[in-house]
Formats: C-alpha cells, structure tokens, sequence
C-alpha cells in the first residue's frame, strides 16, 4: 500500500471493514449481540441510569450539526448515523481530525451523564416499536465505543497510519476475514467470543502483509475489542509484526 489517498472503492467497504453494522439489523443477532454486551453493561432498569434523555437529544443535534449530517439523525437512527460518521472518518486525516473534536464536544458536553446515556441497556429501556433493538447496540457499542478508541489512545496511530488503515479493508485477504466471521457468527453463536478474536487476529495479519508499518496493525484489533467484544473478558489486543 502507498501513502496516499484511499480510494473511492475502499472507501465504499469501509462499513465491512467495522463488520457491517447491517448485520445487526437481524434482530436475532443484535439480541445476541446485546446479551454479550449486557454482561458488562450494567443494570437493565432504564430508572438505575442517570441521563436527560432531552440533553441527548439536543447535544446529538449538535454533534451532527458540526460534521455537516442530518440534524435529524438521533440513536434511534444509529445505523445510518454510524455508516455516516465513519464515511467521514475515512476521507481524510482532516475529517479524521473533524470528527474527533465533534466527539469531544460530544462527550464534554455530555458531563457524567455521557456513559449512562450512550449505554446499550439503557436504549433498551428507551425503545419504542418502530426502533429496532440493533439501533441501540450499534449506537452504543460500534459508534461510540469505537470513536472512544479512535480519538483517544488509538488516534496517533489512526493518523499515522490512515492509509494503510482504510485500505485493508479491500484486500481479499480482509474479504475472507469478514466471510469467516459471519460464518462462524452464524453457525456457532454460542462460540462469539472466539469468533471475534480470530477475526480480529485475521485483520491484523492482513494488515501486516501490506503496511507500512505492520505492528499498527493493533489499532485494528482495538476497534474490534471495543465495537464489538465487550462482553468478551478475556479478548486480547497483541502487538504483532509478522
């Protein structure tokens, strides 16, 4: 891989690249999903959290406003506000950059209540028959848990790397690791935990046989950790050059 540009075309699998939050919109395998999740979460009675539903909803406002995407777009829209958001974080290390101080505003302005309002279970509590249970997981787990890592401990990487980052993900190397995920996600639910693990090892080792700098390759692995193996105590992150 070079150092410049990604390509329009890599561009277009990036949501592959996150494991396609669509996936999610089965709501057999979001509801398996959530229950992962629920296992770190915290409590399931929406009264045990602290959060001004009203104060989400104006700041979400804000938090799209800045990055120039639909004022409309609120948790109950998460997939198509995360395919969004990431379409963004992938142009450039400029709107890299945007996005992140959009986060940051985001979570600032949130206080103590940002945890608690972003958290999976809580949404549970706040749907309504028209939400699919797969908005509050993407909305809790594969955006802002993801942008947790991206723009702070795995920022300076996202940077560095960006190129070689995005590109990954239309390698046929990174194409199998997705087929296989789904593969094993589906045909052994039960097992999730490995599942993500191996295609987390999977993506780092399709980095590294094309980048620049190979033990970057952790970045990747972290945004699976966080996106998508919370409930997983015992998924870990290796540094790997080979």
């Amino acid at each position: 891989m070079d150092g410049g540009s990604v390509s329009g075309s890599v561009k277009a699998s990036r949501r592959d690249a996150l494991i396609i939050s669509a996936f999610w919109g089965d709501s057999h395998e979001a509801l398996s999903f959530g229950k992962a999740v629920s296992l770190i979460a915290g409590p399931s009675n929406g009264d045990s959290y602290n959060c001004d539903v009203p104060h989400l909803t104006a700041q979400q406002y804000n938090f799209n406003a800045a990055l120039g995407l639909s004022t409309d777009l609120t948790w109950k829209n998460a997939l198509v506000l995360d395919n969004a958001v990431f379409g963004l974080l992938n142009q450039s290390t400029d709107s890299y950059a945007k996005v992140c101080s959009a986060r940051k505003d985001f979570y600032n302005s949130m206080g103590a209540t940002y945890s608690d309002c972003t958290n999976a279970l809580f949404l549970f509590t706040q749907l309504d028959p028209a939400t699919n249970i797969s908005q509050a997981v993407t909305y809790h787990s594969i955006m802002w848990n993801s942008l947790d890592f991206m723009c702070n401990g795995g920022l300076e990487i996202g940077i560095q790397s960006f190129s070689d980052i995005w590109a990954v993900f239309g390698t046929d190397a990174y194409k199998k690791c997705v087929a296989d995920y789904f593969n094993s996600t589906v045909n052994s639910p039960q097992d999730y935990c490995n599942t993500a693990q191996t295609y987390a090892v999977c993506v780092q080792e399709a980095y590294i046989s094309e980048a620049h700098i190979p033990q970057n390759s952790w970045f990747l692995c972290e945004i699976t950790r966080h996106g998508y193996a919370q409930g997983c105590p015992n998924f870990r992150c290796q540094i790997l050059t080979s």
